[in-house]
């Protein structure tokens, strides 16, 4: 039966060979860059905060900053911007501590009346996606039209935010907002919203295949113990019947015929 006590270990050190570890490790260990407020296009002499890893607790040097691919001195999780000027905009990249370099974020300041601002340029399909229409120094901003495509979405008398909470590919397009600003007419710059696919994760394929490897495995302990138990219980067959013949042979059994 010792075969049988080793076989669960056949299964779980399989288990182990899965390459669970190396595949969350990277998401895990990346450094994850946001930006308090979420809006990454702005006006001239708003601020704003970048934060890397923001559920941290070591604040003391545990960040490397890039600007542009040049080396900040800040080295706090949190780089705020205070005032904005266009030299912040760019490319922004941070790394905690020994974590991966972070995905970039891209901020850009503008000098206009109104600025279309949107949660994200870039969204997965199935994510939410806010856009709103900004006024220079948060001026009151009324008779507001949002377009897409050139065409006409979305007016209303008050200034509201567009508010979708799923996206889809449909979503894609080039927007623009419409509004008065004291008393004037004015329209913001076009963004590009691209609404992209949602990739099929290397990790939904390992939650697929690790239910059935589970069960091969689980197939093949079974078969193995069957298997195991068979070959015992043949071999106790084959010792009970050794011992017999020597039995045998040591008292043989009489012959009525010589009596």
């Amino acid at each position: 039966m010792s075969s049988h006590t080793g076989a669960p270990a056949l299964l779980w050190t399989a288990l182990l060979l899965v390459p669970l570890d190396g595949m969350f490790t990277e998401a895990i260990r990346q450094s994850i860059l946001s930006l308090n407020p979420q809006w990454n296009r702005i006006f001239k002499g708003e601020n704003v905060t970048l934060l890397c890893n923001r559920d941290n607790f070591f604040e003391v040097n545990s960040t490397k900053w890039t600007h542009n691919g040049t080396i900040l001195l800040e080295t706090t999780s949190s780089l705020s911007i205070v005032n904005a000027s266009f030299h912040d905009s760019g490319e922004y990249k941070c790394q905690y501590q020994n974590f991966k370099e972070s995905k970039p974020a891209h901020l850009e300041v503008f000098s206009d009346w109104l600025l279309l601002q949107a949660s994200a340029e870039v969204v997965t399909e199935g994510r939410p996606l806010l856009l709103r229409c900004h006024g220079w120094k948060d001026r009151n901003v009324y008779k507001v039209i949002y377009y897409k495509n050139g065409k006409a979405l979305k007016y209303w008398y008050e200034n509201h935010n567009i508010s979708i909470s799923s996206t889809t590919i449909k979503d894609s397009g080039t927007y623009h907002c419409e509004g008065r600003v004291q008393r004037l007419n004015y329209i913001s710059e076009p963004l590009n919203i691209t609404v992209i696919k949602a990739p099929l994760s290397k990790y939904f394929g390992l939650q697929f295949c690790t239910p059935l490897l589970v069960m091969a495995l689980f197939a093949a302990d079974t078969w193995l113990f069957l298997s195991t138990q068979q070959q015992f219980t043949l071999l106790l067959k084959t010792k009970e019947t050794r011992k017999g013949n020597k039995l045998l042979k040591l008292n043989p059994k009489p012959d009525p015929q010589k009596n």
